[in-house]
């Protein structure tokens, strides 16, 4: 009897690891990319590859410190992450803007520091795009490069870690 119940668990078990909830038309995927330079890993996260015309766009970077240290301070810009959006088949480019200012951060062994494309400005004259809410990124139809840049010094080493995604907007 005993078997027989752990059988029917593990049946139960199996069933559930497999079934999917929601559906899976193929329109919506997750993005995750990252590369590593030295003692650090960059991160980009996007929840979808393929976003809507009229809804914002959610991507974040993360700048994780993997080296044997329990800390390491960095000097950077501010923000350490600044995003560009290109469009590939346009001529829509927008950065985040970035002050000059060296700041000092303490970054913790494999905890991440987050930065979300935001606060982005229209570097090209495109006027494709209105930028009234930098919270909310709403881009027209078509296909972007989202890059992101970590430029900072540490150790007396410059490091300078890009990496670029692909998203495409559809109406």
């Amino acid at each position: 009897m005993l078997k027989k119940i752990f059988i029917g668990g593990l049946i139960l078990l199996t069933m559930a690891a497999c079934s999917e909830t929601g559906s899976n038309d193929g329109s919506h995927g997750l993005i995750n990319e990252s590369v590593s330079e030295g003692e650090f890993k960059l991160e980009m996260d996007s929840s979808k590859e393929i976003y809507k015309d009229d809804e914002p766009i959610d991507i974040s970077a993360s700048l994780v410190y993997v080296g044997e240290k329990s800390t390491a301070t960095i000097l950077h810009a501010k923000p350490l992450m600044p995003f560009v959006v290109e469009q590939i088949d346009g001529d829509i480019k927008l950065e985040t803007s970035v002050a000059l200012a060296e700041v000092k951060s303490e970054l913790k062994k494999d905890e991440r520091v987050r930065g979300q494309l935001s606060n982005l400005t229209v570097s090209n004259g495109s006027t494709e795009i209105d930028l009234e809410n930098n919270d909310e990124i709403i881009l027209p139809e078509g296909e972007y490069e989202i890059t992101v840049v970590t430029t900072f010094k540490y150790d007396d080493v410059d490091y300078e870690i890009p990496l670029t995604i692909q998203i495409k907007i559809e109406s």
